[in-house]
């Protein structure tokens, strides 16, 4: 009786060192795979993360293929525009140089009263 006394006396300390330690070995376990589970979410975040990045990205392209189009369209609006006025001043001169014209005819039929003046020209 003494000697399984003796042993469980020695057993014992061992049995709650053990166990300490399959309770320390547990916990570190639990640990782990809450890191885990973080790394995992993590993961997760930053491919949703990726995903939103490269969304962004083809909404930039977009946008700056639009804004190209409408400075393609404004050089155009602006050729048109540029030609346009030539086309004014050009229209201009020529009436002013037909005002001229027509000064100086009147002026003419004014200083020759006596004459017959074809009024079709």
């Amino acid at each position: 009786v003494e000697a399984v006394a003796a042993k469980r006396a020695e057993v014992e300390p061992l049995q709650a060192q053990a166990q300490q330690e399959a309770d320390k070995a547990l916990e570190a376990e639990k640990k782990l795979l809450q890191k885990q589970e973080t790394v995992e979410r993590l993961a997760a975040r930053l491919e949703s993360l990726d995903h939103e990045v490269q969304d962004l990205q083809d909404q930039e392209a977009e946008r700056r293929a639009a804004l190209k189009a409408t400075e393609e369209e404004l050089k155009l609006v602006s050729s048109v525009l540029d030609e346009e006025e030539e086309v004014i001043r050009d229209v201009e001169a020529s009436l002013e140089q037909q005002g001229v014209e027509l000064k100086q005819r009147v002026q003419s039929i004014d200083s020759s009263p006596g004459q017959d003046v074809d009024l079709d020209e």
